[in-house]
């Protein structure tokens, strides 16, 4: 996979397969407005543990893939050198094996390539600094823990008591700082409490309250989806989405943790004051990896939330909730293993080649024809090799025409390349596009044909090639194949004498033998007419209709009757077209 198409899709997976799972906990959160925080927070918590999980799964699992068309600078054709064929006899390849084959490692960076490579760098250097400040978060929380004094064993029993109350199974520690402001729980192992140097002197109700509040965390894990919550703002933080996410997700944690206090037994308005007050008193700044209980930022929704209803909220059954984390499991599993293949538009060029390469003959056919009428300079060497070395000879046939359609210094080796193939329709083909170059070398080559090739027809298509080049006018060479014991060549002599007939050089030549007559082509041909062969008979129609004297219409009248049927109405409308024309 090129540099390019690597940084679009790595791109992709943080802003449209994170923004999928983000919209989704967003949608989760607007549904679940009228139940309980807990429920709410819940739906956070599953929607960034998600986000943790689509990372590793996106990088390291085998993929499915889903097609997609390549934007603007993504559409790349391979190194010919490193293309393959695709059928019997040669190694099996597909179109998306031409598509993404790996550029070699010296190709020069394009626009794009430099584009995306800048905004990767900006990324990595935001992911980069976010890290470290996390780090120094938590190097100076354990500081912090390291310096702290323990709390004296008088309160080793309220501390039981509110741990019991919170449901928390672990044991924590607790300790004063006074390198804090607000009272906070951490911990990357074992949770660890931290109260301000102040709480030495508050009263017993307010550091119970203090201590369920933080214990609740403990019983939930909080100090962890804390961490959980920084990494994915660490890793997303391109996305605004995951900005929005983990102020909800830290907002949502706080108000459901002020129910749990609540529904303890706590008094409202006495513990909406000590949030107060204890907000009041706050000096220092909250660490980003700490579940601190105090912050200034929702503080009027958290009070507006503990003095409202006072009517308990509804939350989900455990079956349901369980049946939903299940799946939003699967489903963004099936999210990370997607992966994007460059499907550049059926149309373009790179499409084509690949199409070229493929195992189906009639389409590679048709991608040859295609890319000749456009006259993709482009496709030049992957028509050229497929006119070598395709397995198909009529595959081969249509990239040599393709090459004459569309011409240049590369196309003209790509055909000359063939004019030596054992194939003698290949070496007609080849001729026969070579008309296409009215260059020294394609004339001297048809010289070269005509006067040696084994084969008959491409002698005569050489000889055509010649007259329409007006380096020959005699119309006689090929005429003399008329008579010819083989039906085919007689029926190809016909057609291309006509062909030669028609051409300014033979009429300029015949003029300099005035002996002949100007008619000599139609008098000639007419005497076809009464060949054994239908298809030579056909031809011969076909060739006076294009030479169109007065001796070849007279002759098509005169000898109407001797024709068959279906000759006669070809013939007909050969006539009907002449008379048109006047």
């Amino acid at each position: 996979m090129n540099l390019e198409w690597f940084l679009f899709e790595f791109a992709g997976l943080f802003f449209v397969k994170a923004s999928l799972l983000l919209l989704a906990g967003i949608v989760a959160a607007v549904a679940f407005r009228k139940y309980s925080a807990v429920t709410r927070y819940w739906s956070w918590n599953l929607c960034l543990l998600l986000l943790i999980i689509l990372l590793p799964v996106s990088l390291f699992t085998p993929n499915w893939d889903f097609s997609l068309i390549a934007p603007p600078g993504y559409s790349q054709l391979p190194p010919i050198e490193e293309v393959r064929f695709a059928g019997s006899g040669i190694p099996e390849g597909t179109v998306n094996d031409v598509l993404q084959t790996e550029f070699s490692s010296n190709h020069d960076l394009n626009y794009w390539e430099l584009l995306w490579g800048a905004l990767m760098l900006i990324w990595v250097l935001g992911v980069l600094v976010l890290f470290a400040k996390l780090a120094a978060d938590l190097i100076s929380l354990a500081v912090t823990s390291h310096t702290g004094e323990s709390t004296p064993e008088s309160l080793d029993p309220v501390i039981e008591r509110c741990r019991l109350r919170a449901g928390c199974r672990q044991r924590v520690r607790v300790h004063y700082s006074d390198r804090i402001g607000s009272p906070l729980i951490w911990g990357l192992t074992r949770p660890m409490v931290l109260l301000p140097a102040s709480a030495r002197d508050w009263s017993h109700a307010r550091l119970e309250m203090v201590l369920l509040h933080e214990l609740l965390h403990a019983a939930r894990f909080d100090h962890l989806m804390v961490v959980a919550s920084q990494f994915v703002r660490c890793v997303y933080w391109a996305n605004p989405m995951a900005w929005f996410a983990v102020h909800r997700h830290s907002l949502e944690r706080e108000l459901s943790c002020d129910e749990r206090v609540i529904d303890c037994g706590n008094d409202r308005i006495a513990y909406a004051e000590e949030l107060v007050a204890i907000t009041r008193d706050l000096r220092r700044e909250v660490r980003y990896a700490s579940v601190a209980m105090t912050q200034r930022y929702g503080l009027k929704t958290r009070i507006k939330s503990i003095l409202g209803d006072p009517l308990r909220l509804p939350l989900l059954n455990r079956p349901l909730t369980q049946a939903m984390a299940m799946v939003a499991l699967l489903v963004t599993l099936s999210l990370a293993t997607a992966g994007i293949i460059k499907q550049p538009d059926p149309e373009s060029t790179e499409a084509l080649v690949a199409t070229l390469f493929g195992v189906d003959i009639s389409l590679a056919d048709n991608a040859a024809r295609v890319l000749g009428e456009r006259g993709e300079t482009a496709a030049v060497p992957y028509l050229a090799k497929m006119a070598k070395e395709a397995g198909s000879t009529h595959t081969r046939m249509q990239s040599l025409i393709a090459l004459g359609k569309i011409g240049g210094e590369q196309a003209l080796v790509g055909v000359l390349a063939v004019l030596d193939d054992a194939d003698e329709w290949i070496r007609y083909t080849g001729i026969k596009a070579l008309e296409s170059f009215d260059t020294v070398q394609a004339i001297s080559t048809h010289w070269l044909a005509w006067e040696n090739d084994e084969s008959v027809y491409v002698r005569l298509r050489a000889y055509l090639a010649l007259a329409m080049h007006e380096q020959v006018g005699d119309p006689r060479p090929m005429m003399a194949w008329l008579d010819d014991s083989d039906a085919d060549v007689r029926r190809h002599s016909v057609s291309l004498s006509g062909r030669v007939c028609v051409t300014q050089a033979t009429s300029q030549w015949l003029k300099e033998h005035d002996d002949l007559g100007s008619d000599f082509c139609s008098r000639t041909l007419l005497g076809s007419l009464g060949d054994p062969e239908h298809e030579v008979r056909e031809a011969t129609v076909e060739a006076l209709a294009l030479i169109d004297d007065k001796t070849a219409r007279a002759g098509l009248v005169s000898r109407l009757s001797e024709l068959d049927e279906d000759l006669q109405e070809l013939a007909r409308a050969a006539l009907r077209s002449v008379q048109a024309s006047w």
